[in-house]
This record gives structure tokens, sequence and C-alpha cells, in this order.
């Protein structure tokens, strides 16, 4: 785990670009490069940055006022939104340049994500909603039961893969959630307030299985405003106005 840029007390808090950034020859997950991105109509950029790395195998926590940028830039790490200007490297490939389907398999191959929505199909059990992004996969049968147990198994749910989502409290299905994203066994995993709609005690639970993640050495990038979980990693970003810093006052 890369540690985060220290500075002195007499310094004064700067904006960076790439707080951390892995040495040359770390194989990188996620690199951006001079991006900036505008929604329609606005004249300043939700989000203006240098450059950024994320080392595979890092887990990054991104902190900081609503509004600020957090999660425009998860969604420009998976390709959902495009920069106005700058690109974007993922795996070692551009993803900006890339058509829209190309990125939507990109993402399938390599990007797990996970929103404080739950996203789960109403109609379908918790065993058929992991086993569906596989279905998309072509993924064999038999690979599929034993991935959909195994996950099912690693967030505590085997024992109710069969209930649907309005039998299951909003903990439980966010677990269904994070185990449908473990089961296409992706390089990378994005989460976006994944407990903002939980209460806390869920919440806890939740964490508790996204910590084991990142102990296991997935590669995370993960938005949160539980500052015991963030202390608890090597690597912290704040992003307010569209600007990332390694410094809380900076922004």
């Amino acid at each position: 785990m890369v540690a985060p840029v220290q500075s002195t007390a007499q310094s004064t808090p700067r904006l960076v670009a790439a707080p951390v950034m892995p040495q040359p020859a770390t194989k990188l997950a996620v690199q951006l490069e001079d991006i900036t991105f505008y929604w329609p109509g606005q004249e300043q950029p939700t989000l203006r940055m240098g450059s950024f790395a994320l080392a595979q195998g890092e887990t990054l926590f991104l902190s900081g006022p609503s509004g600020g940028g957090k999660s425009t830039l998860i969604s420009l790490i998976a390709g959902i939104l495009q920069p106005a200007t700058g690109s974007v490297h993922v795996n070692g490939t551009r993803m900006d340049t890339l058509s829209r389907a190309a990125r939507d398999a990109l993402r399938g191959d390599y990007i797990g994500l996970i929103f404080q929505q739950f996203n789960l199909l109403p109609d379908l059990t918790a065993y058929e909603n992991v086993e569906m992004p596989l279905l998309y996969r072509k993924i064999s049968p038999a690979e599929r039961h034993e991935r959909v147990l195994k996950t099912l198994k690693q967030v505590g749910l085997e024992e109710r893969m069969q209930h649907k989502p309005s039998q299951l409290s909003g903990g439980q299905q966010q677990r269904v959630a994070i185990a449908r994203v473990l089961a296409s066994e992706p390089s990378i995993i994005l989460a976006d307030e994944p407990t903002g709609n939980l209460d806390s005690t869920s919440g806890k639970e939740i964490m508790g299985i996204i910590q084991d993640l990142w102990k296991a050495g997935n590669t995370i990038v993960l938005i949160t405003h539980d500052i015991h979980v963030a202390n608890q990693a090597g690597r912290k970003v704040y992003v307010r106005d569209g600007r990332l810093s390694d410094k809380e006052a900076a922004v």
C-alpha cells in the first residue's frame, strides 16, 4: 500500500494532481492524464486534474463534500462518462478513445461497480441476480454455479440464495450486489458510498466485507465519509471543486 504524501506543519497545504504516484516499475490499474469534465451547460468543469495513477492491488479512499467530483471521477474510470480533455487508461487500455460498446465490454471484463442503490432485479432470487451478469459473458453453467455459490457464501448469504430482494433487508440486498460484482472477478472495484442507504449496523457489516477485499489485495476505489474506515488505508485523496488533494485542509 502506498503511503500518503507527508508535509511539515509549517508548509501550506497544496493542491496536487497525483497524490502518491506509484513508482514507474509498478503496474498500473488506472491512469488519468490532464482530465477536464463538464456537464452539459456548465461553464466551469466539474473535474479538472493533471496526472493521477492507481497501482494494481492499491486501495484508494475518496472523500470530500457532496458535488465535489468524487462520483464523476469514478464514472470516468469506469468509462461511463467521457472526459472533455485528457486520457483514461484502465489496465493499460485507453478507454476514452473507444466506442461506447467497446467501453461497456472493457468495463464488463475489468471493473465491478457498487453503488448506494442495490440495483437488484426484483423478480429474481439472490442466486439469479448474482448469476445474471455471467449469462451475458457466456460462462459455462458449471462455472456460473460455482462462482455464485462461492460469492454468496463469501458475503454470508448462502442460506438466503433463493430469497427475492423484497424478502431481504437493505444490508442483505447490498451483500447480494457485492456478490454479483465479485462473481465477475473484476480486477478493479469501484464503490460509490456503498453504505449510504444502510443503517449503522448494516453499514458496518458491508464495510467489513470491503475491508476483507482490500486486505486480500484487490484494487479498490471507495467513496466514503467513514473516517474510521478511511484512516485504516494507506492512501486517501480529498476531492473538492473538481480538484484532488492529498491534504484535507487544502480542500
